[in-house]
């Protein structure tokens, strides 16, 4: 008799979590398609990492935008001049459709970089 309490019980459980799944579902959530894309972005982010040089001679061309997408409290502290904190990534921008982007490949010494770096607080006064 106690191990049909316990059956019973545990049965009960488990239909109400699947209950529960089945309230917090959502049918406008396609992840197969997300994951998929997600991999399609990793391969097309892979051939558009550029060199510092790189960097350099694409920012200084009519239209480009520089987006840093680190929190808010890195991009504060130091960030490119003239960049725009936008927390996104690589992949949103991707499935949102942008794929011309390009990303700074490798990680820059802030003592040896030829790019200008500022803190929010530099650029604050600098606009006063």
């Amino acid at each position: 008799m106690k191990k049909r309490g316990v059956f019973i019980s545990c049965l009960v459980l488990c239909l109400a979590f699947s209950a529960s799944a089945q309230k917090t579902s959502n049918p406008l959530i396609d992840m197969p398609s997300f994951l998929k894309l997600s991999q399609q972005a990793a391969k097309h982010r892979s051939t558009r990492r550029v060199t510092e040089d790189e960097f350099i001679r694409m920012s200084r061309e009519a239209g480009v935008v520089i987006l840093d997408a680190r929190s808010r409290q890195k991009f504060d502290e130091l960030h490119i001049r003239g960049a725009v904190n936008l927390l996104s990534t690589y992949i949103s921008l991707y499935i949102y459709g942008y794929r011309n982007i390009y990303e700074l490949g490798p990680l820059l010494d802030v003592k040896k970089t030829k790019l200008e770096l500022v803190s929010s607080s530099q650029s604050l006064a600098l606009k006063e």
